[in-house]
């Protein structure tokens, strides 16, 4: 059984991201699962695009990576820019399409560590916690994305 490297900072920065944060201490030794695994990127790497993904709740542990959004032709928006301790793919999560919504992409070198959907689910029906966490998750990335779209639609300025 092959162990993850995770250091001693990536546990602390793990333990205080969403969906660890105040959960009961035997939750974080979930992230050591051999269903789990930790990728290294280059810069300019692809993570996820619309057609290559995982079915898995990542974390970045170290780097930056880019979310854009394909706007048609060659044109591309800038939607986040994710830091260590920041988490993606809950798109692809309890969903049954076939593609994925935007395109990740390493920044400079980074780690992400994946946490694929049927460990998610163990974790989320064992504690109550951090399935609370996860829907606070969401709910707040429904509320960005739709300050977003306002921002977008609205006038740049008094007609």
């Amino acid at each position: 059984m092959k162990r993850l490297e995770l250091t001693s900072a990536d546990i602390l920065l793990l333990s205080e991201t969403f969906l660890f944060k105040d959960a009961e201490d035997d939750l974080l030794p979930t992230v050591t699962d051999p269903l789990c695994s930790i990728s290294r990127f280059k810069p300019g790497e692809i993570i996820f695009d619309t057609q290559n993904f995982r079915r898995s709740l990542a974390f970045v542990l170290s780097g930056k990576v880019a979310v854009t959004k394909d706007t048609g032709g060659r044109k591309r928006l800038l939607m986040s820019v994710l830091r260590p301790g920041d988490v993606f793919g809950a798109a692809a999560l309890f969903c049954e399409a076939e593609t994925y919504v935007t395109t990740l992409t390493s920044v400079g070198p980074s780690r992400v560590l994946f946490l694929p959907d049927r460990l998610l689910r163990r974790l989320l029906l064992f504690s109550p916690v951090a399935a609370e966490n996860y829907l606070r998750y969401l709910s707040g990335r429904i509320r960005f994305l739709s300050e977003r779209i306002d921002s977008l639609a609205a006038p740049d300025g008094p007609g």
